[in-house]
Parts: structure tokens; C-alpha cells; sequence
């Protein structure tokens, strides 16, 4: 087994790590919390107690970088679009939980959802800067992750290598790692006029 075959299984057992935490995490969310009976299983719904105990509502991000690695194995997706990726993922899962929080807690309802991260922090911040200093910390840090990380346009990439920026001109070719082009960045064809 060469090295290429090596990457492609871990790209789709990584693949397969992201399903299986999806299915662990996503249906109890949908069912309101209830972690069993669970699509993996008793160690589905141990993981679930887990993450919501931590992250709330947020924690199915867990399962994004290993979606994002497992197509940078599989020559999908640049390695530099997956760092970006990972980097928003765990800026998301420190700060989301708070936002959650924060928006029960103006709401005057048990932000539950929040999850032990989310109320700490929500609570610290609110007890050192207020309401108004926390709201503002939250936003400018999860809005400066979402810059910063570049996750909107680290999957576009010109044949130079340079970042597309959007808006793309339709008359250039827009590729991702493998030379793959996005379907809805094609150039279109010319229509032809039938002459009179």
C-alpha cells in the first residue's frame, strides 16, 4: 500500500468518524436532549451526554473537522481550507455556547441549551463587563473567528492558486484541490440566436 492509498482510507475513516458523530449527536438534539434510544448505541448516547453536557446545542460542530480532514485526505479540499475550517470549529464551540446564553438570558428564559461552557462563561463575562461589554466581547470575537478563519473562500481557489474573491467572474475557472470545478461556477456556454 503506497502512500496515496494510505491517505485515501484515512480520508473515508475520517469520513466515517464524522457520520457516526453526527448520528451520535443530531438525533437527540432533534428530539429535545433525550440521548437514548441512540442511532451508535449506548457509546453514542454516552458521547451525547458528554458534549451537551459541555458544548449544549453546539456540540454537533464537533463532528465537522473530521469531515473537512477526511476530504483533505481524500484530495477534495486543501490542506489550508481545512486548518481555516478547524480553526472557525473551535473558535465556534468556545464562544457559540456563550452567544446562546447570552440570548437566553436577555430573553428572561433557562438557556439550558448553552451547556456547562456557555453558562460560565456567559456568567463570568456578564459579572465583569455587563450585559451590554459581554454582548459586545462575544460578537466581536465570533465575528473576527469567522474573518480570520476565511472559511467563505478558503474553498475557492483560481488556477493560479491565488483565492477567488467574491464576486467570481463567470468567465473564470474556478477549482478546489484535485482540479475539481464547482458545478456553479462553470462558464456557460454562449446561446446561439436563430436567425430570423
Amino acid at each position: 500500500m503506497n502512500e496515496r492509498h494510505k491517505a485515501e482510507a484515512l480520508g473515508v475513516g475520517l469520513l466515517g468518524l464524522g457520520v457516526l458523530l453526527l448520528l451520535a449527536i443530531l438525533p437527540p438534539i432533534l428530539r429535545g436532549g433525550v440521548a437514548a434510544p441512540n442511532p451508535v448505541g449506548p457509546a453514542g448516547a454516552m458521547l451525547y451526554t458528554g458534549l451537551a453536557f459541555m458544548f449544549g446545542g453546539t456540540s454537533v460542530l464537533v463532528s465537522i473537522p473530521a469531515f473537512t480532514w477526511g476530504l483533505e485526505r481524500l484530495g477534495v479540499m486543501s490542506r489550508e481550507a481545512a486548518i481555516r475550517w478547524s480553526v472557525f470549529i473551535a473558535g465556534a464551540l468556545l464562544f457559540l455556547p456563550s452567544a446562546w446564553w447570552l440570548i437566553g438570558s436577555a430573553l428572561g428564559r433557562s438557556a439550558t441549551g448553552a451547556g456547562w461552557l456557555g453558562t460560565a462563561l456567559g456568567e463570568l463575562l456578564v459579572g465583569v463587563f455587563g450585559s451590554v461589554g459581554a454582548w459586545l466581547i462575544v460578537g466581536s470575537i465570533l465575528m473576527a473567528d469567522f474573518r480570520r478563519s476565511g472559511v467563505g473562500q478558503s474553498l475557492l481557489r483560481r488556477e493560479s492558486g491565488k483565492p477567488c474573491r467574491p464576486p467570481c467572474r463567470a468567465g473564470r475557472t474556478t477549482t478546489v484541490r484535485g482540479n475539481a470545478r464547482l458545478w456553479w461556477m462553470r462558464p456557460r456556454s454562449p446561446t446561439r440566436r436563430k436567425p430570423p
